[in-house]
Order: C-alpha cells, then sequence, then structure tokens
C-alpha cells in the first residue's frame, strides 16, 4: 500500500504552495512556518509570505522582528526570507498584473514560496476561500482531525479543483500514532476517494507551543519529536521519497514510501 502523492507537474520552476485550514487551531500557521524553515535548512532558497496584516503570528513562529518593508532575510537562516504581502500591496491591487509579475519573479529566484493565510474564512465560501494573489501549484490543507469525513473534505476539495488547483495535499497535526495507525485504512481510502494526498503528520508536541510562546524556531529546540515529521514532510515536497515511521509496525504495511513530487 502506498500514499499517492505524485503529482501531473513537471517542476522547472519555483514551487508556491497556500495554505489553509480545516478548522481554527488546527496550526496552520505554524506547520507554514515549520516547513519553512526545514525546507531551507535542507538548502532550498524559501520564501514565506503572509497574508495577514492585522497579526504577526507568522513572524512570531519564524522567531523574527519584521521591519515592516520588502523582503526580509531570516536572520539565522540565509536560505530563508519572509513577505507580508499586504505591506508590499495593496489589499485592492492584489488581483493586479504587477502582482502576478511579482509572483513570476518569486517563482524564478525561490525553490519554494509558501503562502499563509487566504483571504476568505471560511471554506463554506468558495468564491473568496481560495482566492490567491496567484494560484498555488499545491494547496496545502491543515487539521487537526484523524477522522476527516467525506463532506469535509469535499468543502476543499471541490472548489479547489473548480478554480484550477489540481495538487491538494492534506496534512494532520497533534496526532499519536496509534490513532494515525488505527485509522490509517479508513484515511486511506478517504483520501483514494476524493483524490486529495495526505503528505504529512505530525505528533502531538508541547515543543511546538513552548516555540511559538518563545519566539523561536521550533528546528531551534533540543527537543525534536515534532521537527522529524515536518522535516519529513519538507523532503516529500522536495521529492524525496521518505517512510512513514507511524506504520513501520502496521500488520498491513510492510513498506510505506511516499514518491514525491516530480523534478
Amino acid at each position: 500500500m502506498c500514499i499517492r502523492i505524485v503529482y501531473d507537474i513537471q517542476w522547472n520552476m519555483g514551487k508556491i504552495i497556500s495554505f489553509i485550514s480545516v478548522e481554527n487551531g488546527a496550526g496552520k500557521t505554524t506547520s507554514c512556518a515549520a516547513l519553512a524553515s526545514c525546507l531551507a535548512v535542507l538548502g532550498h532558497n524559501v520564501l514565506c509570505i503572509s497574508y495577514e496584516l492585522e497579526t504577526n503570528d507568522l513572524e512570531q513562529n519564524l522567531g523574527i522582528d519584521y521591519p515592516g518593508t520588502g523582503i526580509f532575510e531570516h536572520p539565522e537562516i540565509p536560505e530563508l526570507s519572509y513577505l507580508n504581502l499586504k505591506v508590499k500591496y495593496n489589499p485592492n491591487e492584489l488581483s493586479s498584473d504587477h502582482v502576478a509579475q511579482f509572483f513570476d519573479s518569486v517563482r524564478a529566484e525561490y525553490d519554494f514560496c509558501l503562502i499563509d493565510k487566504q483571504p476568505g474564512e471560511q471554506p463554506k465560501d468558495t468564491d473568496s476561500f481560495f482566492i490567491t494573489p496567484v494560484k498555488p501549484d499545491i494547496l496545502m490543507v491543515i487539521t487537526s482531525k484523524i477522522t476527516l469525513s467525506s463532506n469535509e473534505l469535499n468543502q476543499i476539495i471541490d472548489p479547489a479543483y473548480i478554480q484550477g488547483i489540481k495538487n491538494i495535499c492534506f496534512m494532520i497535526n497533534r496526532i499519536t500514532p496509534d490513532d494515525f495507525v488505527s485509522k490509517w485504512t479508513k484515511l486511506d481510502k478517504l483520501f483514494e476517494k476524493t483524490n486529495a494526498e495526505l503528505i504529512g503528520a505530525v505528533l502531538e508536541d508541547p515543543i511546538i507551543q513552548e516555540a511559538l510562546n518563545e519566539k523561536t524556531l521550533l528546528i531551534r529546540k533540543k527537543e525534536k519529536l515534532a521537527l522529524y515529521d515536518f522535516m519529513d514532510t519538507a523532503r516529500r515536497l522536495a521529492a524525496e521519497p521518505v517512510k512513514w515511521p507511524f506504520l513501520r509496525k502496521h500488520p498491513r504495511i510492510n513498506s510505506v514510501v511516499i514518491k514525491g513530487v516530480k523534478k
């Protein structure tokens, strides 16, 4: 049994990944920051973009004090940069041609561009929820629900497909290994039915909240339980084959490997 994570896109430029969540408090911003830093540590040139002006949650997760102008290079990780898009552009201009040109330049300069926060607030808002300044190559859906329903998946997937987003990946946060293994068969069938992909699962780990409270990068913490899961997910995004450690002792699964994005 293998998770189906083989995309039909031949990547020859930077990959744009937009993050949304199924429910509030799922860890969307934390996941965006953690994956951005992991990809950068792996040697990829990464731009992390916030689409939120009212809060600085992404900045806190990245452990930076953003000066509020332009692209800011992370002081600890040279391969990681940050931008608040609403600082650079007026929200009314986000669909204009010069913003599209900006993302063309982002694709040319960066290996990955991770965008946090979508304009719409609720998945049911199909007219605005998925609208972004540029159509992402991957829609990364974050949830903490190990028992997702078909309706919950379809609320995300259907409008995304309508808007031409072909690659939809799910990441489940705050799980236990036993719970993940026990729900594996149901999850695999559910994702196969909806043509979505499961790309990552992160263990419950208090260090995540501790790092956020300290405004410290998760990768700088000594205890790295959850970090290993974020790093595995980052490697899958970078097309590296990575096994699922939760499933190595599963009686029905001998070797479960993510095949990753085609180069």
